[in-house]
């Protein structure tokens, strides 16, 4: 079966829905807002950058019409403090919020640590969303209902298959370490940690109208590549295996880049990618899985 737009139900006629989606400016985070405020949800774009999230909700009112319910909400998860004032100032609009995608990401970004003192890596991909999801979880179980469930989506990858092999690791020393850090190794890692706490969070909220769910929406040509750069591309760093480990899965070595280079015309789509999470998100089939 393939899901598609179409079978996105509208909402416009009932009482508003709510959803934040994180990393809403660009890629399928983009993409679901426009589905959305296109179907009749009110979307929250949180994305760090103000300039490009208002230029993306102007955007998406051209396409879907000065109707759509949609505004831009500044958060940055590489700073814990915008976290939670992200959180304040949305509990202070005293709404209802019936649906939380954490689609915001790096990929293969060079070692580096927040303003928490925290690997980027680590705490963009799941330290900001825990956080998020936490604070915002007394107003999505609040929301919740038995004809309309709330929903929390995070956005993950197969590449936790390429997390260390001790699983997650949480000795921040260690995670810090810039000795310690492969940039698919760490990215996996992110990941891995990400998906078993949508494990943990489906458990606890079994029992509630509360539905978890954590999705791979398929290796997509999106702006999650910035880090990659031009050494994919180049013969001489085909032949650099450091290089080649450091930008490509373990199991690809150094011909992965050739084999990445003519893949990308075979990537999905952003609105393809984007309907992966929005089946989660929206379908009555999707309860937990």
């Amino acid at each position: 079966m393939e899901f598609k737009e179409e079978d996105i139900a509208d909402v416009w006629n009932e009482p508003p829905r709510y959803a934040i989606i994180t990393g809403a400016n660009t890629g399928i985070g983009y993409e679901m807002s426009r589905i959305l405020a296109a179907k009749g949800w009110h979307v929250i774009l949180a994305c760090r950058n103000r300039q490009r999230g208002i230029s993306a909700v102007n955007d998406i009112i051209s396409d879907v019409g000065s109707h759509a319910r949609i505004e831009f909400m500044e958060l940055d998860l590489s700073s814990l403090d915008s976290v939670c004032n992200f959180v304040r100032r949305y509990s202070m609009k005293l709404r209802p919020l019936n649906l939380l995608i954490n689609n915001a990401g790096i990929m293969l970004a060079p070692h580096a640590l927040t303003v928490d003192g925290i690997e980027q890596t680590f705490q963009v991909n799941f330290v900001g969303p825990y956080l998020l999801t936490s604070l915002l979880l007394p107003k999505i179980r609040g929301s919740a209902s038995a004809d309309f469930p709330s929903r929390v989506v995070n956005v993950g990858s197969v590449a936790h298959r390429w997390a260390p092999k001790q699983g997650v690791i949480l000795n921040m020393t260690t995670i810090n370490d810039p000795s310690n850090y492969q940039r698919w190794g760490w990215y996996g890692h992110s990941k891995l940690a990400l998906m078993l706490y949508t494990r943990k969070l489906c458990r606890d909220l079994m029992y509630e109208n509360v539905y978890v769910n954590c999705v791979h929406p398929g290796v997509i040509r999106s702006d999650l590549f910035r880090h990659e750069g031009s050494p994919c591309l180049t013969f001489e760093s085909l032949r650099d295996s450091r290089v080649a480990g450091e930008y490509f899965p373990p199991f690809f070595g150094a011909a992965g880049k050739l084999i990445n280079f003519f893949a990308i015309p075979f990537y999905r789509s952003k609105a393809s990618g984007a309907l992966t999470p929005l089946f989660a998100a929206t379908s009555p089939l999707v309860t937990q899985v």
